[in-house]
C-alpha cells in the first residue's frame, strides 16, 4: 500500500504554525493519515491544502507512517521530520525566539509531547 501525498490539513493549531495531517491517495481512496497512523477516508470535497508541484518534489518519498509534516510561517514553508526525532523538533521549536508566544494551544501541545 503506497501513499501518494497530495496535500495536508491542519491537525492542531492555526496557521501560521501547525502540525499537518498528510492527505493523499492510499489504495485509490483519498485519506488523511493521522499521527496515530489511522487512515481516515476523506470525501473529494473535504477541504485540504493542495501542495504545489515544487512542494511535492521536495517531499518526494514522504512516508506518513514514519514522518510528520509541520507548517511554519506560511504554507510555502513545509518541513518534514522523522517521527523518532519529534521530541527534539518540538524542543527546538519551543526554544526558537521566532516561534510565536501567542500560539498557546500549539505551545501546550508541543510541551506535552515534546
Amino acid at each position: 500500500m503506497e501513499f501518494e501525498l497530495l496535500g495536508w490539513s491542519a491537525s492542531i493549531g492555526k496557521i501560521p504554525y501547525t502540525l499537518a495531517v498528510p492527505v493523499g491517495k492510499l489504495d485509490g481512496q483519498l485519506v488523511g493519515i493521522y499521527p496515530n497512523g489511522h487512515a481516515q477516508i476523506w470525501e473529494e470535497d473535504d477541504l485540504f491544502q493542495r501542495l504545489t508541484d515544487e512542494q511535492l518534489a521536495g517531499l518526494q518519498g514522504f512516508d506518513p507512517y514514519t514522518e510528520r509534516l509541520y507548517v511554519f510561517g506560511n504554507v510555502s514553508l513545509l518541513t518534514r521530520y522523522p517521527i523518532e526525532k519529534e521530541k527534539a523538533v518540538f524542543a527546538r521549536l519551543l526554544n526558537d525566539p521566532n516561534f510565536p508566544k501567542a500560539s498557546i494551544e500549539m505551545r501546550v501541545y508541543l510541551e506535552d509531547f515534546g
